[in-house]
């Protein structure tokens, strides 16, 4: 009811505000869902001739996920590398980041499975020259308890009806469990498994703000 009378109170300061020729309206809404893992992760590598199999390593950061905004919406799927080595044939890459386009799929409600999809060349920032090649394939299985939360603010500033007022509604709320994640992350041909419980969280966050004021 308190949030009822608030927007009832809204629309009667805001005829008041057209009247005085000042006025100040902004409404935003934003919906965004996330899965993130970090993991060190190694692979055998058959290098041929004399040198037999090696081991390559790499440490990953991966994070996909959607989102809507007064700004448009997209998917997508945020890849960070470092010390990746292929003892093979002697690649280095120190740190490298970039974005894969698309691939997200869910994470679904209440937040159980996910996957992310998709490939693409990652610019190199430290390591050797040019861009590092990028594929994922992964599947996200939501194994924890499944933790919520919701928050209100309100403001609410009230002069003369010539003076200034301020009245701020918003809404939050998110949900979030961690996840199993299997699949394979593939970098410069070399084919990394991944095979990691409880190793990565599934979020989902939404929020709406109502602001009208007076100069």
């Amino acid at each position: 009811m308190r949030i009822k009378a608030m927007l009832v109170g809204i629309a009667i300061s805001f005829g008041s505000v057209r009247a005085a020729q000042a006025v100040t309206v902004q409404k935003a809404t934003f919906a965004h869902t996330q899965i993130q893992f970090f993991a060190s992760l190694e692979a055998d590598v058959v290098c041929g001739g004399d040198a037999g199999t090696q081991t390559a390593f790499v440490t990953v950061f991966i994070s996909g996920g959607s989102f809507v905004n007064p700004f448009g919406s997209g998917t997508g799927t945020s890849v960070d590398v470092f010390n990746f080595q292929n003892p093979c044939t002697g690649e280095f890459i120190g740190d490298a980041e970039g974005f894969i386009q698309g691939g997200v799929t869910g994470p679904n409600q209440p937040l159980t499975s996910a996957r992310l999809t998709g490939s693409g060349d990652i610019p190199i920032d430290l390591g050797t020259n040019g861009t590092a090649h990028v594929v994922q394939d992964l599947t996200f299985t939501g194994d924890g308890t499944l933790s919520s939360s919701r928050a209100t603010t309100e403001t609410k500033s009230v002069t003369t009806p010539s003076g200034p007022f301020t009245i701020t509604i918003q809404h939050s709320a998110e949900k979030n469990r961690t996840a199993d994640v299997v699949g394979t992350i593939t970098i410069d041909g070399v084919v990394f498994p991944v095979d990691l419980t409880a190793g990565a969280t599934m979020e989902d966050s939404s929020s709406r703000t109502i602001t009208v004021s007076k100069p």
